[in-house]
């Protein structure tokens, strides 16, 4: 089996989901695992200001949209970026 994993592009981001895949791997030590770590689109808005912001998901939406769209399987992320809404 093969996964592909996304996250961002930051050091924390990617030690998780590397800790992800090292967990998955000793589930199933022959799945093949792909990673890809992209920008979100608060990473590439920085003069956003993140307190008060109309948007919600500006770490979290392009990869929820990769995930519907099945340009990945699985997202690691931190809880803290996260809406609380439920969609």
């Amino acid at each position: 089996m093969r996964l592909k994993i996304a996250s961002r592009q930051g050091g924390l981001a990617r030690i998780q989901a590397y800790r992800v895949s090292e967990a998955l791997r000793g589930l199933e030590p022959n799945l093949e695992l792909e990673f890809e770590f992209r920008s979100s689109f608060g990473d590439r808005n920085l003069d956003i200001a993140m307190d008060g912001a109309v948007e919600k998901g500006l770490f979290t939406q392009d990869f929820y949209d990769g995930l519907v769209s099945g340009d990945f399987d699985l997202v690691v992320h931190s809880g803290k970026d996260l809406p609380t809404e439920a969609r």
